[in-house]
Order: structure tokens, then C-alpha cells, then sequence
């Protein structure tokens, strides 16, 4: 996860990965920048699970500098990304997604879908892969996944979702939403 100055989104994006029912993950805070509240909010965090990394990056740089950064800090067999202003909805996201790579030895990627909502957390837009059902609503009383709270018309989307460590030296894949899967 990377942040940048955004920590009144922090806890609702670890929660929401703390809340996981797979439990063997390890989620890494990339802080690109210097913000106090970023590494008090952080701290908190780090101290509650040992689970959470959090890395600070005091001099800003770009965003491929940031991810290949956090990258390098992983440990398991796959990544997820999430960005900080984000969260997953589902407890079940990490667990099904786990289980599908691991029976699926061909498929180097699975994704999912996306709520986006504006500032008044209204949905704007909507994708999810075919044959998939709406979500139940949050807690705050957004349904969805991933959500930008910006106004963009044509929001960004992680391409991949997790995937395998093995296949990082691997060209880019590209993620169709007509397919839930990116085969090898």
C-alpha cells in the first residue's frame, strides 16, 4: 500500500485488510513523503500486527520508484495491491483469490471489480467480472469494493491483482474485465 499525505484514509484501508479471513498475509506500507500523521497512524498500526511493515520514504519520488520499493520488501508468494484511499469490502477477497491461483497453476493473475462513488459516497460507476453478484453494502453504506473518492470520469485500476511473485520478471499483463483471470 502506498500513501502519500492521505492518512485520514488509512485506517479504513488496514482495517480492511486485517479483517481478511486469510490470515497469512503481510501488508506493506510504502510513505512517500513526510507527513507526521502518516507515522503516527502507521506506528499504531505496527504495533497492534505484526503483520503490518510500514517503510519511510522522507523524500518524495515517483510512484514506480515507490512500488518497486514495496516490492522488493515482499516476502509471499503473491501480491495484492491496495491503495490507500481503497479498501476491500469483502472478508473473503484475499481467501478466495489464494485459493483460486493455487488450484489454477496456469493463471499467474486474478482481479475483481470496482465501486466508484463520488464525494458524497453516491455510486458513479460500477464493474465486476461476469456471473459475479453485487456486493453487500459496507459499514459506511457505500456497496462496493474499491472506491475512488475523487470525482474522476475514468477512474485508475490495478491491471493485476494478486499476482504470483514468480512471474514479476514476466512482460505487464494486461486485465480484460470481460475475463475474472489472466492465464500464463
Amino acid at each position: 500500500m502506498l500513501t502519500c499525505g492521505r492518512w485520514q484514509f488509512l485506517d479504513r484501508a488496514v482495517l480492511s485488510v486485517v479483517g481478511q479471513r486469510f490470515h497469512a498475509w503481510e501488508l506493506i506500507v510504502i510513505h512517500d513523503g513526510d507527513d507526521r500523521r502518516v507515522t503516527e497512524a502507521m506506528a499504531e498500526w505496527v504495533r497492534r500486527d505484526p503483520r503490518i511493515r510500514y517503510f519511510n520514504r522522507p523524500t518524495r519520488g515517483n510512484i514506480a520508484n515507490a512500488c518497486n520499493f514495496g516490492l522488493l520488501q515482499a516476502s509471499g508468494d503473491y501480491v495484492a495491491i491496495l491503495d490507500d484511499d481503497d479498501y476491500w469490502v469483502a472478508p473473503d477477497k484475499l481467501e478466495r483469490q489464494v485459493e483460486f491461483l493455487d488450484h489454477h497453476p496456469d493463471y499467474v493473475a486474478c482481479g475483481g471489480g470496482m465501486i466508484v462513488a463520488d464525494r458524497h459516497r453516491t455510486r458513479v460507476q460500477s464493474q465486476r467480472p461476469p456471473g459475479i453478484a453485487e456486493p453487500p453494502p459496507s459499514p459506511d453504506g457505500v456497496t462496493g469494493g474499491s472506491r475512488r473518492q475523487s470525482g474522476w470520469r475514468r477512474p485508475a485500476r490495478h491491471p493485476v491483482e494478486p499476482d504470483r511473485q514468480d512471474s514479476r520478471d514476466r512482460r505487464l499483463l494486461q486485465h480484460d474485465l470481460a475475463d475474472q483471470h489472466a492465464p500464463r
